[in-house]
């Protein structure tokens, strides 16, 4: 049986749930190298051009409402979106189906009686955005190459109100060139959806042989068989997303902002027609996993964290390593450079060795979970060499921490000796980086969850800083000296998606031991060798990711973004998915992971479901 035949019964009987073994055995069909047997054996390769050689990044009416906003917020016009669309009704009853983008803002004037120039600006505004959002499927343009090297004649056939001027500049955006005809609806005055536009195609091309590759069960299927012609219906990435059983994941609050998030993941998750092709969606590039499950979770802690900032009339924020190397260069990204933000070179055991003066602060550290081997642990958290006779074992704290109690006891004094000289370190390099930091409201900024750096560093200069997190636990630390301490999302029982995070925040460097003095007498970080090769490239691509999301949402919803265009819960979905739902492959599980020494664990793989 033909393909699009098979596909044409299989949509005659509506059924389109991804449990129904026709479906999936219709999507399992639709495979590169199907099509390409398909196109060997015709003429003519016409291609539809929206949701299927291109993918839209947001919707025509979320598009509209998008421009409302921009309008409104410049103070040009405060009702837009409710005029274009009374205009677009009222031209579809006078003029017809085949109206151009024209022809509405021609309505549009005469209903809203601005002046021209007005007019004109919001045309080409919307003209802009709509060209900006259309991005290529990959596939589909591997596709349309094949069919030129194959000395195929390529048309393209589109119902579309935009003019030839800008679908050309669409397709010439996406790559796409090398076609003889490009037939417009609101030109030809036929339609795919009515058929009569087929009629203008099959007798353009009389005696030769059709294919037709479109993502509309009528107008790209039915209607081409009807007239003759052969036809393969493909998937838009809505088709393909909410035919997915997880299409929880899409459920929002109707905020614009979450509106055009959700457009934004589905048109990277689904952007190939082939997603489904396994059942499952699969996600094995690096920049588009953390375009799609990491950026949208950090936007908005971004976006709350400068609420909170402003809030409590913070003078400067140390964002601490190495969470904060990346999260540093997003919040100025987003919320622009007005604020004073320092990268702070610290760590768990950089802080809390120089305040272990005594008996009682050694000891509070054994609440501190580790686990590993006796002499890698106080090495790792103290900065002590263990005596060369003792036997090397590993122990768990603070489980065992009676044991790990007198297995200490004979370092105390050396652990105190050490602590007085990485507390003279510690504090030069504070006052190298900032001053009058005693004299200024200051807050520190981490992933979590304990905020133990924040409670040192305040025992360290006796000064009380805010603490602003993704998540913290119960009782953090900071509360027992009455720091304040904030958290955006609620930590939950589950550690895998922050651990997810760390993996995908850390710093390109490894973690910070202690202080130095250099020779030009400037203090410096000291650091732990625990880097992998390959590394430092990984964690670009994932920045590289989350700053196009960046820019995506900055494009459309304007430079002003706040959290009152989002919904918290639904900003951090995409990071708590399951993997039964959206398949990770092996190149994102081999490429995330972390290494805490302080924790006792060299560098770890990341793998789904367990650290």
């Amino acid at each position: 049986m033909k393909i699009g035949r098979f596909i044409l019964d299989l949509y005659q009987e509506k059924k389109f749930n991804v449990k129904n073994k026709r479906f999936i055995h219709d999507i399992r069909m639709l495979t590169v190298t199907n099509i390409k047997k398909q196109i060997d054996e015709n003429d003519i390769i016409s291609f539809d051009i929206f949701d299927t050689l291109i993918v839209r990044k947001v919707k025509d009416d979320d598009l509209i409402n998008i421009l409302d906003k921009e309008l409104k917020e410049k103070g040009l016009l405060k009702n837009f979106a409710l005029i274009r669309k009374n205009s677009e009704e009222e031209v579809k009853k006078t003029i017809g189906i085949n109206y151009t983008l024209d022809d509405v803002y021609d309505e549009f004037r005469r209903e809203s009686k601005l002046p021209q120039e007005t007019i004109h600006k919001a045309k080409e505004k919307e003209i802009e955005n709509y060209i900006y959002t259309c991005i290529r499927r990959d596939d589909m343009a591997e596709l349309f190459e094949y069919s030129k090297q194959k000395g195929k004649t390529i048309i393209i056939v589109t119902d579309m109100y935009l003019t030839r001027d800008v679908i050309e500049s669409v397709l010439e955006k996406c790559g796409y060139s090398g076609y003889e005809r490009l037939f417009i609806s609101n030109e030809e005055k036929a339609r795919k959806d009515r058929g009569d536009l087929w009629d203008i195609v099959i007798n353009k091309y009389k005696g030769r042989k059709i294919l037709h590759i479109g993502d509309n069960v009528v107008s790209d299927v039915k209607n081409v068989n009807l007239k003759g012609g052969r036809s393969i219906r493909l998937y838009s990435s809505e088709d393909l997303f909410f035919h997915n059983r997880y299409m929880k994941f899409s459920q929002n609050d109707g905020l614009i902002g979450d509106k055009v998030v959700e457009s934004l993941i589905i048109s990277r998750l689904c952007s190939s027609p082939f997603t489904l092709n396994n059942e499952i969606i699969k996600v094995n590039d690096l920049k588009k996993f953390s375009y799609i499950f990491i950026a949208p979770c950090i936007l908005y802690f971004c976006l709350w964290l400068k609420e909170r900032i402003c809030e409590d009339n913070i003078e400067e924020v140390w964002f601490l390593s190495r969470e904060g190397y990346y999260l540093q260069n997003y919040y100025n990204e987003i919320c622009g450079e007005n604020q004073k933000t320092l990268y702070f070179y610290t760590s768990r055991r950089a802080a809390s060795v120089p305040c272990l003066e005594n008996k009682e602060e050694i000891e509070f550290t054994f609440q501190t979970a580790a686990y590993g081997k006796f002499k890698d642990i106080l090495w790792n958290r103290y900065g002590i060499v263990a005596n060369t006779d003792i036997d090397d074992f590993y122990i768990r704290i603070p489980k065992e921490s009676d044991k790990f109690k007198k297995l200490m006891e004979p370092y105390y004094t050396e652990i105190i000796a050490n602590s007085q000289t990485e507390k003279k370190r510690y504090l030069d390099y504070i006052n190298q980086i900032s001053g009058n930091y005693m004299k200024r409201n200051i807050a520190v900024v981490d992933l979590g969850y304990s905020g133990t750096v924040q409670y040192y560093l305040s025992k360290l200069t006796g000064k009380k800083y805010n603490g602003y997190y993704f998540a913290l636990v119960q009782n953090p630390k900071p509360n027992k000296i009455k720091s304040k301490t904030v958290a955006c999302y609620e930590k939950g029982k589950d550690d895998i998606f922050w651990t997810l995070m760390e993996c995908c925040l850390t710093a390109p460097h490894g973690q910070v031991e202690k202080f130095k003095k250099d020779d030009d007498g400037s203090v410096a970080p000291v650091f732990c060798d625990t880097m992998t090769p390959g590394k430092e490239k990984i964690l670009s691509t994932i920045n590289d990711g989350v700053l196009e999301f960046f820019s995506d949402c900055k494009y459309l919803l304007g430079n002003t973004l706040s959290t009152g265009l989002f919904s918290r819960d639904f900003m951090q979905k995409p990071i708590h998915l399951k993997n039964s739902q959206y398949h990770w492959g092996d190149n994102i599980k081999c490429s995330l992971s972390i290494d805490c020494l302080y924790d006792g664990s060299t560098e770890e793989n990341f793998v789904l479901g367990r650290k």
